[in-house]
């Protein structure tokens, strides 16, 4: 079977991406395109570079005090993280392409703006088009290039499922990894959206238990870069007087994920993929890079399953 891929975007979430290449590619079918937003689009332009395997293996191993590391903070207004850090070092093991030259179709998607549109990266430099497409507004700075100013591609297109490239036959498949906590919303009675029979709920009572904060193989714990931050701007304080209040933070946190799911749930409306994969967002936090084996196993699990189920179908 030939998959047109499209992975969405979701911050740390989106490691889960690698699982559901690697099972998509374990259940003996090949991934003829890719598209991609934010997160998706680092895994999936790394894969279709061909080199998805260096990349996993090097997010196995960051840590705590690797992820805080390549953090490069700074007081711009524009955001609170330049973001040239965690590409430099990617480009130090992962020469930069054009994209037009990949050996697997890839489209990265950005959002200009002040205008308020995609911005459809299907040529031209592979960081390039990475950087454009995960610049979180008020997180990363964003990308000026050519009098635009181009942010994260999930603002308007979080699922490309519209700009993934299809071939005769092939099955249209979409990994949504911001999906909402709440399992039982994406029920619904069609066949094209299915859910993995896997307990959300466990699955994030385990992530918990596996997840040590004061492990001794990591000296920083991970909330130095939260209290960091708050310092910078107390606006980020989440209160725990109240836990029923939003801080600022929280509140723009929130308001975007449930955007991002209803943009999400009317692209599978309006394009109508063969099959959704779809991940609770409460899984693991935006800024979780170092728990990567732990989301690439989850992902690989809910796709393997996913894939079982549709197949009985079909």
């Amino acid at each position: 079977m030939n998959v047109a891929l499209s992975l969405s975007s979701g911050g740390a979430r989106g490691m889960a991406h690698i699982g559901a290449i690697e099972a998509i590619l374990d259940s003996g079918h090949t991934i003829t395109s890719i598209a991609g937003t934010s997160m998706g689009s680092v895994i999936g332009g790394i894969y279709a570079s061909g080199h998805l395997k260096e990349y996993k293996e090097w997010m196995i191993k960051l840590d705590k005090r690797k992820v805080f590391g390549l953090m490069d903070f700074t007081l711009s207004r524009d955001g609170f993280l330049k973001g040239k850090r965690i590409i430099n070092e990617l480009k130090s093991f992962i020469p930069d392409e054009k994209i037009e030259d990949l050996p697997i179709p890839f489209v990265a998607i950005a959002t200009e703006i002040s205008r308020g549109k995609e911005v459809i990266f299907d040529r031209g430099s592979l960081y390039t088009a990475i950087r454009s497409s995960i610049s979180i507004p008020s997180l990363l700075i964003p990308i000026k290039s050519n009098g635009k100013i181009l942010v994260d591609g999930g603002v308007l297109n979080p699922l490309p499922l519209n700009r993934t490239q299809r071939t005769p036959n092939d099955v249209l498949i979409g990994i949504d990894v911001a999906a909402s906590s709440k399992l039982e919303d994406y029920s619904p009675d069609k066949k094209h959206i299915l859910n993995p029979s896997i307990n959300g709920e466990e699955l994030v009572e385990k992530s918990e238990k596996k997840l040590n904060l004061n492990d001794s193989n990591n000296e920083i714990d991970f909330s130095m870069a939260t209290k960091f931050i708050q310092r910078i701007f107390p606006y980020f304080s989440i209160s725990e007087k109240d836990p029923d209040s939003y801080s600022f933070y929280s509140l723009a946190l929130k308001s975007n994920s449930l955007m991002i799911q209803k943009i999400t749930d009317l692209s599978i409306e309006l394009y109508k993929p063969d099959l959704v994969v779809r991940i609770p967002n409460n899984i693991c936090h935006v800024m979780e890079f170092y728990r990567a084996k732990e989301m690439i196993e989850l992902g690989y699990n809910y796709t393997k399953k996913a894939l079982e189920e549709y197949s009985t179908l079909h």
